[in-house]
């Protein structure tokens, strides 16, 4: 008798890799904003409706997720977790106001994914706008 795999959702950004908007958007402006900077989730309170679609452009000219770096110890811990559980990873790939032009970004978080961790299976790898869409997960690890 084979016991079933518990089944863990986890997130990308803020869970397995550290802030990836900020720095891209320093970089985009040529600022040094930290995390204390914002009040909201959202990158837009600091780019007018102009500036934020040259910033989506930007993105996806700009592959944010090729030097980022990891949460100290992701990688240990996924390793170690998809040997004991079914483990999916959901993450958005949607910015917000500019859906059009998020296709890039989905792009640039697979490869970052298949190539940063080879031991998750990638036909596990979800990519939504709307996380908060799916059950069926015993456990779900989320910055939100």
């Amino acid at each position: 008798m084979s016991l079933k795999k518990s089944k863990i959702l986890i997130d990308v950004d803020d869970v397995i890799v550290g802030n990836v908007f900020i720095p891209a958007l320093n970089k985009f402006k040529e600022t040094s904003y930290e995390t204390s900077d914002f009040k909201s989730f959202f990158l837009n309170e600091f780019l007018e409706e102009k500036e934020f679609k040259e910033f989506i452009k930007f993105l996806g000219e700009n592959n944010m997720y090729e030097n980022c770096d990891l949460i100290d110890h992701a990688y240990e811990v996924l390793e170690h977790i998809s040997k004991a559980m079914d483990v999916y990873i959901c993450s958005s790939c949607v910015v917000y106001g500019a859906s059009e032009n998020s296709g890039v970004l989905f792009s640039h978080k697979y490869n970052f994914l298949i190539n940063k961790f080879p031991f998750l299976d990638p036909e596990k790898f979800i990519f939504t706008a709307a996380k908060n869409n799916f059950s069926g997960f015993d456990y779900q690890i989320d910055d939100r």
